[in-house]
């Protein structure tokens, strides 16, 4: 799997190429007020719309529960492949929006009853499958199913740098909780924002295009940028997985040598204690403990 960042990138540009040309159907006014139904995950009525829907809804839950079964059988190992797949499935073959700024606001608009400016119901399943699985198995969706943070942290396996020490990284990481107010607040006034998506094409929207490849290249200096300074829909995640059953925890003595976090590369884990705010349960400091004493179990 040495080469699956490589092979990220190369589906990457190919996106990009694709994404240059006009959209069959409606071309770009996805760009001028806002993505329009087809590029939002709104509920299709046509026969082959709500059959495409039923694949990505369970394209979804079944990387969910394939990612959660590895997470807890400790196969660790195969949160590459997951990566790879929930990138290759997600993000191009069926492009689903499952994170940033959409998800929430559209979650949001659905509460003020504005359905119909953005989002529809496959994305309120898609809200439901995603924070279900995250009250019961943590917030392991951003570190083994998210696209968008796959594609992140694939590219900075490339460079393996790491730019932002751990400190900055917690006193960053205080600005995601301001970016999900201001995002549910900006609804209440009818401005919806479209962060950076891997099937940006689908967006018919340079704006979009530049700020994922541009993501994409800051990757290559620090781990998932995105994920932990801006994501609304990761801190809301945080949120739920602080009463998640199932998590990655102490179960032991701690013995101090701090092996977790020097491999923890989301500043997660300080002196033998995980941050609920910032774990995506990658799992590197369950492989990494000398003493075995962390692992992803229930609480007792």
């Amino acid at each position: 799997m040495r080469t699956a960042p490589f092979l990220l990138l190369a589906l990457l540009l190919a996106a990009m190429a694709y994404g240059l040309q006009p959209l069959a159907g409606h071309g770009g006014q996805c760009a001028a007020s806002g993505p329009a139904p087809e590029c939002r995950g709104a509920l299709n009525v046509s026969g082959s719309g709500i059959q495409f829907d039923y694949l990505r809804i369970g394209a979804l839950a079944g990387l969910l529960s394939l990612s959660a079964y590895l997470l807890a059988k400790r196969k660790l190992k195969y949160r590459t492949h997951m990566l790879v797949a929930s990138v290759v499935l997600l993000g191009f073959l069926l492009p689903t929006c499952t994170c940033d700024f959409v998800m929430v606001q559209t979650m949001f608009s659905m509460l003020l009853g504005k359905t119909a400016l953005l989002g529809g119901l496959s994305l309120l399943v898609l809200f439901a499958i995603i924070s279900a699985f995250t009250l019961v198995f943590g917030r392991f969706y951003c570190g083994w199913v998210c696209p968008l943070g796959a594609v992140q942290e694939l590219a900075n396996r490339i460079t393996k740098k790491e730019l932002i020490s751990d400190e900055w990284k917690r006193k960053l990481s205080w600005a995601r909780p301001f970016v999900l107010i201001a995002s549910l607040v900006s609804v209440v006034f009818g401005v919806y924002f479209i962060g950076p998506t891997i099937n940006w094409y689908k967006y018919g929207h340079i704006a979009v295009a530049g700020l994922t490849v541009g993501l994409v290249l800051a990757s290559l200096f620090t781990y998932r940028p995105w994920c932990e300074y801006v994501c609304p829909f990761g801190y809301f995640l945080s949120l739920l997985h602080r009463i998640a059953p199932m998590r990655v925890r102490l179960s032991g003595t701690c013995k101090g040598c701090n092996m977790c976090g020097k491999t923890c590369n989301s500043a997660a884990i300080e002196k033998g204690r995980v941050d609920g705010a910032l774990c995506i349960e990658c799992g590197n400091c369950i492989s990494s403990c000398p003493a075995g004493v962390l692992g992803y179990n229930r609480n007792k």
